[in-house]
């Protein structure tokens, strides 16, 4: 029958093995021609590509922080900042300069202020009193000398202020050069700019009527009436200004006498008695105050009042006398 069993065959020619666990290993290939297969090599590559992303990633935080070192040293630089300011109100010469050196450190947050006047309301000097009356202390007190005016560069009668309100040149005596100074033409109702003009026909004076009186001022002034009529103000680019006011004199008393009742230690002599085309009255030793009532009529007081505020110096004296001389 059948024999069961290994068939043998010759070891010369088999290729055989044996495993740790007796089991016989057969090829189907000689030995020789027998390759161990190759481990993989996945690990390698995403340690490589791990490694290279890292490296990138460095790089660009150097670039970035290089860029920022950059941009913080430019901003932390020390910044001088020299800030001047001219503020010029339309109806004069009001200049406000500021100067001021800010220092700030541009890389941290900084808030720099500086207050600038916004008004434009000429009267920045002075609080202008729109009460004035004979009992204001401000008028009896007043000194009884004169106040110095301020410089005259060239000595035509304007002072700089002046020349600057009337357009002339302070470096020349006879700005329109027709052989008259600019203080003195003024004075005689003539623009000193244009030969032959008067100030009212050139524009540079306005005349201003109240009751009972007409008074003529500069174009450029402010002018601010009482709604009574009993007081106006004609207030320049610096503040100073100059007073109407109508006061009673219900007892009619002489103009010089009611003078020595509200003066009482002035002597009347000193005080300058004038005439002013209808009125007549007296102008106080410091020549910035007339006392005047009209021919006839010794019912209302006219005051004149040239008010300086602060200032110690007259910057409108030849005005405030051509306003004056124009009283009518």
């Amino acid at each position: 029958m059948f024999k069961l069993g290994k068939n043998k065959v010759s070891e010369s020619k088999t290729d055989t093995a044996l495993t740790s666990g007796g089991s016989e290993s057969v090829h189907v290939m000689p030995r020789k021609f027998y390759v161990a297969p190759k481990k993989g090599n996945n690990g390698l590559v995403i340690i490589i590509v791990v490694g290279v992303l890292v490296v990138g990633g460095l790089a660009a935080a150097a670039i970035f922080l290089n860029l920022s070192l950059g941009k913080n040293q430019a901003s932390n630089q020390n910044s001088n900042t020299n800030t001047s300011a001219s503020v010029t109100t339309n109806t004069g010469n009001t200049n406000v300069n500021i100067n001021s050196n800010v220092n700030a450190n541009i890389g941290m947050p900084a808030t720099t202020t500086i207050d600038v006047p916004t008004t434009t309301d000429p009267a920045v000097n002075i609080n202008v009193n729109t009460n004035t009356s004979i009992d204001d202390p401000d008028i009896k007190d007043v000194e009884v000398k004169p106040l110095p005016s301020a410089p005259d560069s060239d000595n035509d009668g304007l002072t700089l202020e002046e020349e600057n309100l009337y357009g002339t040149d302070p470096s020349l005596l006879d700005s329109d050069n027709d052989g008259f100074s600019d203080g003195s033409e003024l004075l005689n109702g003539y623009d000193p700019t244009h030969v032959g003009q008067t100030l009212e026909a050139s524009g540079v004076f306005t005349k201003h009527t109240g009751a009972g009186y007409s008074i003529s001022y500069p174009t450029g002034w402010q002018v601010r009436p009482q709604s009574d009529n009993s007081e106006t103000l004609f207030i320049s680019s610096t503040g100073e200004f100059v007073a109407v006011i109508i006061m009673e004199n219900p007892d009619k008393l002489p103009l010089a006498e009611w003078y020595a009742k509200q003066y009482p230690d002035i002597d009347i002599t000193n005080a300058v008695s004038v005439r002013l085309n209808s009125f007549s009255g007296y102008r106080h030793p410091d020549n910035r105050i007339y006392f005047l009532t009209k021919s006839g009529d010794i019912s209302k007081i006219f005051m004149v009042n040239y008010n300086v505020g602060n200032f110690r110096l007259t910057n409108f004296a030849t005005t405030f006398n051509l306003m004056v001389k124009s009283l009518n």
